[in-house]
């Protein structure tokens, strides 16, 4: 059936954009607050593993049990910004920034449509835990961002999207 849109497809991606930029901006006044905080006891071990050498890292991030390639953001952050609480945090509060932005990318791009969309995007945008892990000098917002991006790889190689597929015949 061939209806008119109430709304021109180019205005809509407007609105999506402008949407999306809105859910940026709104996650990043929530993830900022407590940015610059003091560091807590795991974020202390943080700062001194990434506080040395690029040999250092390794042996310091065992010893308190940590993954090397988990403390690579912040040691690379640190490098270039020195140590203190905003920078170890900064790649925190970015991976949850991006992941904001992806989360409503992927719910449109898979066939939940623009309300959907920005559904999911409100509702990552007012997570607790997205907001808590965005402002610590720990991996678990990585580990978010990663998690979505495996997901997105995952339905992408199933072949689902939100585009109609040809019937095989069957």
């Amino acid at each position: 059936m061939n209806e008119i849109p109430l709304i021109p497809a180019h205005l809509l991606r407007r609105l999506g954009v402008l949407g999306l930029l809105l859910l940026v901006a709104v996650a990043t006044l929530l993830r900022s607050r407590q940015i610059d905080d003091p560091f807590w006891v795991d974020e202390l071990h943080t700062a001194w593993a990434v506080s040395g050498s690029s040999s250092d890292l390794m042996p310091r991030a065992q010893a308190g049990n940590q993954a090397p390639a988990a403390l690579l953001p912040q040691w690379l952050a640190s490098r270039f910004l020195g140590v203190d609480e905003l920078t170890l945090r900064l790649p925190s509060c970015l991976a949850s920034l991006v992941l904001v932005a992806l989360v409503p990318l992927m719910v449109f791009r898979f066939g939940g449509g623009w309300a959907g969309a920005m559904l999911a995007g409100v509702l990552v945008v007012g997570d607790y835990w997205s907001v808590v892990f965005a402002a610590e000098a720990r991996p678990y917002a990585l580990v978010q961002l990663l998690s979505l991006l495996h997901v997105w790889c995952l339905l992408g190689r199933m072949g689902l999207s939100g585009e109609p597929r040809e019937s095989g015949g069957h």
